[in-house]
């Protein structure tokens, strides 16, 4: 629950005041993604903590959210310690809203069209926030987005001995933009992503170009996705590409029924002089490609450069208002042109039960069962996350 105060100055607009809080301790243990069985099994305990607010006057609103995250026990002499090493400003942004426009400036959380791409990231703790600049506009429907993001800053920041960076030549940088149209039915957006890194050892000029689009018809909910991928990566000659296809059943008010099917371009021979396997920027991947984090990370997709193809089964189904259940079946396969073959199974299961408003509990378990003779891995975590 948010609570909005009105303050009022004299004959001056009133001020708004909305502030928010998150705490959300999580609960994780996994047998180390190493591929060895018996080995490298870890559990563990991370928090989230955050504090911020939001102030607004008319069109201009500030939001600063400052965050802490921790493992438990990870101070060796919590009474000694006088640092604040894991408090960071994860969101402070300047939004002036005239009208049909808006423009945003400062460190922001915002993903894109399901966070294929672009994501906050949320299951990680940390989550993700970028720094650069948004504009946007929206009317009737139509809407068209530009966004500036600075992903590193290469040059030498050491203020403590300068007030000026000192010239390197180590940034990164994304850029994007987007327009199209929605309603409740359906929505296409077309839109491009551009990223750049400067680093010797990474240099990167590539543009990812696609189409996202969703339709809905009674209890059938479509939504597609297509991207290619050309430029250079490590002075490379990349060409890549990606489709994601995802259609939903809503077989009750409480139950419903997915299929998808994701396929991300592999790289047969690694030793040609061109690329051909797509990276996914910054996407959610835990949302597209399983929890255990083997697929894409590890193995399959850039993890290997031997692309991904993915068949995926999706159930929900909520027992009451309070309690719900969600489960994923994946099918793993390779891509690359000379090796189409099987990876992995991974079944995810995960039970949420709302305690009260604004706390839920989460319960996981996940599961992969890979392919020939590499070991299975699983993952299961605890959580709860409160929202005020």
């Amino acid at each position: 629950m948010l609570i909005t105060f009105a303050l009022t100055a004299h004959a001056a607009s009133p001020v708004e005041v909305t502030p928010e809080a998150q705490v959300r301790p999580r609960f994780e243990a996994d047998t180390g993604r190493d591929g060895v069985d018996g080995a490298g099994t870890v559990g563990y305990v991370t928090m989230r903590s955050r504090l911020g607010a939001t102030i607004s006057r008319d069109d201009v609103a500030v939001r600063v959210v400052f965050q802490d995250v921790r493992f438990f026990g990870e101070e060796l002499h919590p009474r000694r310690d006088f640092t604040a090493g894991g408090i960071d400003l994860r969101i402070g942004t300047l939004t002036w809203s005239p009208g049909d426009w808006e423009f945003e400036i400062g460190r922001m959380e915002r993903g894109l069209y399901n966070e294929r791409l672009l994501a906050i990231a949320n299951w990680r703790q940390p989550g993700r926030s970028n720094d650069g600049a948004r504009i946007a506009f929206a009317r009737d429907g139509w809407s068209a987005e530009a966004r500036g993001l600075l992903l590193r800053e290469g040059d030498s920041t050491d203020l403590s001995t300068t007030d000026q960076v000192v010239p390197i030549a180590n940034d990164a940088g994304l850029a994007l933009f987007t327009f199209g149209y929605a309603d409740d039915t359906r929505s296409i957006h077309p839109l491009v992503f551009v990223d750049i890194n400067t680093d010797l050892t990474q240099r990167t000029q590539r543009a990812t170009p696609g189409v996202y689009a969703t339709l809905t018809r009674g209890p059938i909910h479509l939504e597609a996705e297509a991207y290619a991928q050309l430029g250079l990566v490590a002075d490379v000659a990349t060409t890549a590409g990606m489709l994601g296809l995802r259609g939903t059943w809503a077989a009750t008010d409480r139950a419903n029924l997915g299929l998808g099917y994701d396929l991300l371009s592999g790289d047969g021979d690694p030793l040609d002089d061109v690329n051909n396997s797509f990276s996914p920027l910054q996407g959610a991947n835990h949302r597209y490609y399983g929890h255990v984090d083997m697929a894409v990370f590890r193995v399959g997709g850039p993890g290997d450069g031997q692309g991904l193809q993915d068949v995926i089964v999706q159930g929900a189904w909520a027992a009451t208002d309070r309690l719900q259940l969600r489960t994923d079946l994946h099918a793993f396969f390779f891509a690359a042109p000379d090796d189409a073959a099987f990876l992995a199974v991974e079944p995810d299961i995960e039970v949420r039960a709302t305690l009260a408003d604004g706390l839920t509990w989460s319960n996981g378990a996940n599961l992969w069962f890979p392919g020939g003779d590499a070991a299975t891995e699983w993952m299961f975590f605890s959580m709860f996350d409160a929202r005020l």
